[in-house]
């Protein structure tokens, strides 16, 4: 069962009815057995490697908070545990034809949880239901975003009921999310498609176009399913971690990072980048390290590995300009904000051309991509054409998508029913109604 798919939301209303009735142990209880019974659909695999790791690693936690053990004994106990979490996301990444649901996420939010018990940066303690409930809690196993547990638990104790603000509050990025999921990704799935793609017979500005679009399907597809989940997630009484802030609009290639999965971007910061920085005192070295692992952590093919490659030269020509930045007092074309956001933005949308290597080949992709002329621009359009894309409705939904979520920054809730509104009136008449498979749910 997928948050996408028709089934999902009989499920969700029946679950939604009968979690108002009760009082909140109560409801801990139901929502148990909702994620019991989500997980569970994508096969017992997925459950018992769920309730494996999580048994193991709840008894990890309870010797890290037993004060009669030596602290070298917790470390022992938390590191192992860590080595053979780690160890088993490796094995199903690069052996397993299905991934068990979640386990990169649900992986990285223990060992989060177990090293700020350990290195005690927290005082939250949890019986095993907050724990099960935390870990498997189903909106977000399959995409995200990567919850603290010592935050995200503490809503667990008190009782979550619905008023017509929090019901208008949790409808709206449900809109915002099958809005950009039905009129943006769908139509822009074929065009990712690397296999069939006529883009990948383009060149220039087609290929530049190409880039541009890819990007805005990701970025459509993502970030739309994290405003679904937020959504149910308010129905559900829970304020989840907030995973972007319109990266399109980021100034640098720092930047882009701190708007784009942010909850994985702090969690790398926490307890990847900051102790290799501490121990190794080598920023560069620290970010190339953490950038492979990011790529890893998407998945352990050669795509991943250009991907990284990509970010990790871009990043060192960031820190590069910095230095000759701050040794230099002359402005910078680069110092222009509008400037800045664009250069940025083309490096992003670039970046897809990461996945297009092992089709094309490095140096016939580059000699393409350096192919400028008009004409260029109007054989990709001339492509598209073919495969029935209306270009022009794809850039009004994504400039649409771009206007609400700007005016979501401005906090003008009052409008909110309004934007409901129409978001579903342009569901209705740009969106296109397709199930497919999603990028993230493979990690």
């Amino acid at each position: 069962m997928n948050l996408l798919t028709f089934e999902f939301w009989p499920f969700f209303l029946i679950l939604l009815f009968l979690y108002y009735f009760l009082s909140f142990k109560f409801q801990n209880i139901l929502l148990t057995l909702a994620n019991v019974f989500f997980i569970a659909s994508w096969g017992s695999h997925s459950l018992i490697t769920l309730v494996v790791s999580m048994g193991l690693s709840y008894l990890v936690y309870l010797k890290i908070i037993d004060e009669s053990t030596d602290h070298k004994v917790k470390k022992k106990f938390t590191y192992t545990f860590i080595a053979l979490q780690i160890t088993l996301l490796i094995y199903c990444k690069s052996s397993l034809p299905h991934l068990p649901l979640g386990i990169s996420y649900y992986t990285f939010t223990i060992i989060a949880f177990l090293l700020e018990v350990l290195w005690k940066r927290t005082t939250t303690r949890l019986n095993a239901l907050e724990y099960f409930i935390s870990i498997s809690y189903f909106p977000i196993i399959m995409m995200g975003p990567i919850e603290r547990l010592s935050k995200f638990s503490l809503q667990l104790r008190t009782q979550r009921v619905i008023t017509l603000d929090s019901f208008k509050n949790g409808l709206y990025p449900i809109a915002l999310g099958l809005f950009k999921l039905t009129a943006i990704a769908n139509p822009l799935e074929t065009i990712i498609n690397h296999n069939k793609n006529p883009a990948l017979e383009t060149y220039g500005f087609g290929l530049i176009t190409y880039c541009f679009l890819a990007f805005m399907k990701l970025y459509a597809e993502f970030s739309g399913f994290i405003n679904v989940v937020t959504g149910l997630s308010l129905f559900l009484g829970f304020q989840i971690s907030k995973n972007f802030d319109q990266p399109y609009f980021a100034t640098s290639v720092s930047d882009i990072w701190k708007r784009w999965h942010m909850s994985l971007t702090l969690w790398l910061r926490d307890f990847v980048f900051t102790p290799l920085v501490l121990k190794t005192k080598n920023i560069a070295l620290s970010s190339v390290i953490v950038m492979f692992l990011v790529g890893a952590w998407h998945g352990m093919i050669i795509d991943f590995f250009y991907w990284s490659l990509y970010w990790i030269i871009f990043y060192i020509l960031y820190l590069f300009y910095m230095k000759i930045s701050m040794t230099r007092k002359s402005a910078f074309f680069f110092q222009w904000k509008s400037v800045k956001i664009a250069v940025t933005f083309i490096i992003t949308c670039l970046s897809t051309l990461s996945f297009m290597i092992p089709y094309s080949g490095f140096s016939s992709l580059l000699s393409r991509l350096f192919s400028v002329s008009g004409e260029s621009f109007f054989h990709f359009y001339n492509a598209l054409k073919s495969m029935q894309v209306n270009l022009f409705f794809i850039i009004s939904a994504i400039l649409f998508m771009v206007f609400f979520e700007s005016y979501d920054k401005n906090n003008l809730l009052k409008y909110r029913r309004i934007k409901i509104i129409l978001l579903f009136f342009l569901i209705a008449t740009l969106g296109e109604f397709k199930l497919h498979s999603l990028l993230y749910i493979r990690t």
